[in-house]
């Protein structure tokens, strides 16, 4: 599959971080350290993601995000906002 970082970056997908020829990160976040700031930028990091789905549709992207998230050993804040943002959006 061919990966356009630059169309990722652009449409606001912050936490993805690779080259166009070489190995992506598709989970590349930094804790704060603070809980609340971890949880509010993690369901920013999925309002984003929703967004990028919205304009280009291209929901296939998930299939990378959502398993470089679970391999991270240590998960944050960021990790636990991303997913009870990801929670609350199917639940309702």
């Amino acid at each position: 599959m061919s990966v356009n970082i630059k169309l990722l970056r652009r449409k606001k997908l912050s936490f993805v971080n690779g080259r166009e020829a070489g190995a992506v990160n598709y989970w590349n976040v930094c804790s704060t350290g603070d809980w609340t700031n971890d949880t509010q930028m993690g369901a920013r990091y999925y309002n984003d993601l929703k967004e990028y789905i919205r304009e280009t549709s291209d929901a296939l992207v998930v299939r990378s995000i959502l398993p470089a998230l679970f391999a991270v050993a240590d998960k944050t804040g960021v990790e636990i906002g991303f997913l009870d943002a990801l929670g609350s959006d199917i639940g309702s």
